[in-house]
């Protein structure tokens, strides 16, 4: 009789596991359908804005866009600066008295940066691997690792990163032209190799409240400072490392939680460069 009260003890708990785990699945389902969503309605955004073709060479700082025909008229900003600085943030300008000012820190971490072309970026493998990876925004401060491929007998595969941001050493490092590709976990319960990129789905919602958010990439001698521009959600099977033509940097997460099967990828252009804090 114990024994049968047990089993059916055992098969309640297992049922409403079950249950649990279905329901939080349609939850996650619904979470990564509102990040593509959100990935759909930025896009369309950006594609609203057309560069303004110059005449002549631009003048130093100068900035000139067009919308589309029922937009605003083209508009032009001079010697504008490149960061904020202590300005309101863009998610309170519709509401000044509710502005928070950055803190201390992240306001001296993206200062000090001085604009770079992109066109003059370094060549491929010409400058140092990276050693930090620093996002103010969501507070993430780690070390990089370069990861090795592992030998799976019938495969090979990239190690997964221990703790920190991991760099795929094929492809480029920071200030260099192209996308360099870094990988961090959203989460390791089972593993224990630590949740250095757990705030990374927080960046679309920064990007959608009109946010700048910003990534910098450290050589120990160098920083180099990115701004992201875009992100989107892809599915593990269908993820492939691709170069954006750019000096940039991609940054990689799994999700949703508890499930992992989609990849956020965050994509940043390099804007800035200083000498490293020694």
């Amino acid at each position: 009789r114990w024994l049968g009260l047990g089993l059916v003890l055992l098969g309640l708990v297992l049922l409403g596991a079950s249950a649990t785990y279905y329901l939080y699945g349609f939850k996650a389902r619904s979470d990564v359908r509102k990040l593509q969503e959100l990935e759909a309605q930025l896009n369309v955004q950006q594609a609203e804005y057309v560069p303004l073709a110059p005449k002549g060479t631009p003048e130093a700082g100068e900035l000139a866009q067009v919308r589309s025909a029922d937009g605003p008229q083209p508009s032009s900003i001079r010697s504008q600066a490149l960061y904020p600085g202590e300005s309101i943030r863009a998610l309170y300008w519709g509401n000044p008295l509710a502005y928070e000012p950055r803190s201390s820190l992240e306001a001296a971490l993206v200062q000090g940066f001085s604009p770079v072309d992109q066109s003059s970026a370094a060549p491929v493998s010409s400058l140092s691997i990276p050693s930090r990876i620093v996002i103010p925004a969501i507070d993430v401060d780690s070390a990089t690792a370069e990861l090795e491929i592992l030998d799976l007998g019938d495969s090979r595969a990239y190690e997964t990163p221990k703790y920190l941001v991991g760099h795929i050493p094929e492809t480029p490092n920071p200030g260099e032209r192209g996308a360099g590709w870094y990988f961090g976990h959203l989460e390791s319960p089972i593993r224990g190799e630590g949740s250095v990129f757990r705030d990374l789905p927080k960046i679309p919602e920064l990007l959608r409240q009109g946010e700048d958010v910003y990534v910098i990439a450290g050589n120990g001698t160098t920083d180099y400072l990115y701004r992201v521009t875009d992100f989107q959600i892809v599915h593990g099977d269908d993820l492939r490392l691709y170069d954006t033509g750019k000096p940039s940097i991609v940054l990689v997460t799994c999700i949703p939680r508890f499930y992992y099967d989609y990849r956020l990828v965050v994509k940043a252009e390099l804007v800035g460069t200083r000498k490293a804090a020694s």
